[in-house]
């Protein structure tokens, strides 16, 4: 992903559904201190409907 692209996702989050989940945990641990990608990770689990939705947006929820 590059910054373009990112860009537009945080202004239409509703393309995350372009995005694997396992692509942007792969950013988010990359890069843990950007809350930006830990809010899209926690849209994504939901979106889904993922297991481990309640943790990732209770890893969302401090950097909110």
């Amino acid at each position: 992903m590059n910054a373009d692209s990112f860009a537009d996702l945080l202004a239409n989050p509703f393309r995350l559904h372009q995005l694997s989940y396992h692509e942007l945990r792969s950013l988010v641990l990359d890069y843990p201190w950007c809350q930006s990608l830990r809010m899209l990770l926690a849209l994504k689990s939901k979106m889904d409907g993922r297991e481990d939705q309640q943790s990732d947006l209770e890893m969302a929820a401090p950097y909110a």
